[in-house]
């Protein structure tokens, strides 16, 4: 099984999208199905609506994709929005792999704090 790829997207107020994705390891053979359930559950209390995980990226250490003008008082919103996730021969660009990821997914839904 290859490393993981998991797209993500900020939506402004405006309905305007900007995508970005992160590649982290997987030495331990997550199933991408298995990590959605887990960023599910760990950001279930921030979702604006059922089908979508709702979350700041910021919580796992990647990048956040706001806009330059990004202003919250404008109706703008801190969150991001999970996209999907594959399986990929790419080289990781984040320093948590998968198992360390699900970790830290675990770890908010123990603390509770999404958004932190």
């Amino acid at each position: 099984m290859g490393n993981l790829k998991i797209y993500y997207l900020y939506r402004d107020a405006g309905n305007y999208k900007q995508h970005g994705a992160v590649v982290v390891e997987n030495p331990t053979g997550i199933f991408p199905v298995t990590l959605r359930q887990e960023m599910t559950a760990a950001f279930s209390a921030s979702n604006l609506f059922p089908d979508v995980v709702s979350f700041n990226p910021a919580a796992l250490d990647w990048p956040c994709l706001f806009f330059e003008k990004y202003d919250l008082s404008d109706d703008d919103v801190p969150h991001h929005e999970l996209v999907g996730i594959e399986e990929t021969d790419e080289a990781e660009t984040n320093k948590m792999n998968a198992e360390e990821l699900m970790a830290k997914l675990r770890d908010l839904v123990d603390r509770a704090a999404p958004f932190e």
